[in-house]
């Protein structure tokens, strides 16, 4: 299996260990997460995730899977990913997902299942 790597970077030096803590957490409530282990090379941490994004054609060539998160989505640029910057809210979320999702259902109830348990 292919991963991929996250390095520290100077503005976020704990990215690393916040994306495989955030990871592991989502996996401890049951919500669906990529494989992630946080490694390290002369005390500097990057996180190591399965790849999640390629699938085998049937030619037998990989294929790139096209991926937005919500943000994304709703057209909202990178300096309005969080909540106290103007984000997106919840109801435009959970109706993002009612549009487009192809199982909403399953979207929607682990969308629900991540607000809730972390609230």
């Amino acid at each position: 299996m292919d991963h991929f790597l996250k390095f520290e970077l100077t503005d976020y030096r704990h990215l690393p260990a916040y994306e495989t803590f955030t990871c592991l957490l989502a996996r401890q409530i049951g919500l669906p997460v990529v494989d992630i282990e946080l490694q390290s090379i002369k005390k500097r941490f990057y996180a190591q995730i399965e790849r999640y994004d390629r699938v085998w054609d049937e030619r037998g060539e990989v294929q790139r899977l096209h991926q937005e998160d919500i943000c994304q989505a709703l057209g909202y640029g990178h300096e309005k990913k969080y909540q106290d910057s103007g984000d997106p809210t919840f109801a435009q979320c959970y109706q993002l997902l009612q549009d487009v999702s192809t199982d909403p259902a399953f979207d929607t109830q682990n969308l629900l299942r991540g607000k809730f348990s972390m609230s």
